[in-house]
């Protein structure tokens, strides 16, 4: 759905239409913003609408925008944990798995983490 009202958006904002198509990307960025890993999408979404509202002349909304794309952008996957987790697991297991070459204290630490 969102993919689909950015592209009416942006047809409509290069007809001249630049408020329409920006409730069009409001529309779209909360849409995107509702989907699993939709974090690119709707930091292109954001960046879009910042460019309807500048062809609206109304340039401090398109910076709230433009602001938005970026915290879209800088803030880490929303698996993070999941991941930090899976890479010490598969750390754990390589260290572990050689047994021979590491002392007690070694594959306890391992454990640990």
């Amino acid at each position: 759905m969102a993919a689909s009202l950015n592209l009416l958006a942006l047809v409509g904002q290069r007809q001249g239409h630049a408020d329409e198509a920006a409730g069009l990307l409001r529309k779209a960025l909360a849409a995107g913003e509702q989907v699993p890993d939709g974090e690119v999408g709707a930091a292109a979404l954001a960046l879009n609408l910042g460019s309807a509202l500048d062809a609206a002349g109304r340039g401090d909304e398109a910076l709230t925008a433009w602001r938005r794309s970026l915290e879209i952008v800088e803030r880490p996957p929303a698996d993070a944990p999941v991941r930090a987790q899976a890479l010490a697991a598969r750390y754990n297991q390589r260290l572990l798995g050689d047994r021979a070459c590491l002392s007690a204290a070694l594959r306890a630490e391992a454990l640990e983490r």
